[in-house]
């Protein structure tokens, strides 16, 4: 599943392809699934909507990090080879991480696997815009082309160049990503 696709890459450029230019479409849907991967690894966790797996050993603190800002729920919970009730576990203020309603540690010698759904039922349009931004950097980039612009300056005979990198582009979205401590 992905949450921008050819079609909003055409529109969000005013690039319109014929639709039986398969190659074409091809190379617009690998931009958009570049840009997608390279805002999964910004913020540290998929954006879309799924369930997930998170398998650790204890630290000896309160905190389990669920490796997430966009937690929905628990699903399953699992200390050591032990099911165990989800409910025993309650999100922190922090919501990247999770603790027990008891004020119980998490072991240093206890493995622990957690299943929760996590990511947005709709993508914010920050993230969404963000993943177009850069999938059009990729694509202007394409060819041999440099995603260069410049300005020219008559009254001095100088020119300035701007190379823009997704990066440029990332920093909208900072606050959803994921802070490690």
């Amino acid at each position: 599943m992905s949450y921008i696709n050819a079609t909003d890459l055409q529109n969000f450029t005013n690039k319109i392809v014929d639709s039986t230019d398969t190659e074409t479409l091809a190379l617009f849907t690998q931009y958009c699934e570049a840009a997608e991967n390279k805002i999964k690894s910004f913020l540290g966790y998929n954006p879309e909507y799924s369930e997930v797996l998170i398998k650790a050993r204890g630290n000896g603190g309160e905190l389990f990090n669920l490796k997430t800002k966009a937690f929905v729920s628990f699903e399953s919970f699992v200390i050591g080879n032990k099911a165990t009730d989800p409910q025993v576990l309650e999100l922190s203020e922090t919501p990247q991480y999770c603790r027990f309603v008891d004020g119980s540690v998490f072991d240093k010698t206890t493995r622990y696997a957690i299943t929760i759904n996590q990511g947005f039922l709709t993508i914010p349009a920050e993230i969404k815009t963000c993943a177009l931004q850069i999938a059009t950097l990729y694509m202007e980039s394409g060819g041999g082309n440099l995603a260069v612009s410049s300005t020219s300056y008559a009254d001095t005979g100088t020119r300035t160049f701007n190379n823009y990198k997704a990066e440029r582009f990332l920093e909208e979205i900072k606050d959803y990503q994921i802070k490690e401590f």
